[in-house]
């Protein structure tokens, strides 16, 4: 079994990439509402540019 400093590094690298991980996550699904947003008011005829920020 490895030492406690060994686990408790590798636990500090996985919490790291796991946050690195879910930034990229996280804006996809704000780039998904956007998108849906826009789409909608396309369809609804009338693009609502201001409304989108």
């Amino acid at each position: 079994m490895a030492p406690s400093s060994v686990r408790e590094r590798f636990a500090r690298l996985v919490g790291n990439l796991h946050l690195r991980a879910r930034a990229p996550y996280a804006e996809n699904e704000v780039l998904n509402r956007l998108h849906g947003r826009l789409l909608d008011s396309f369809l609804d005829g009338a693009p609502d540019v201001e409304g989108t920020h």
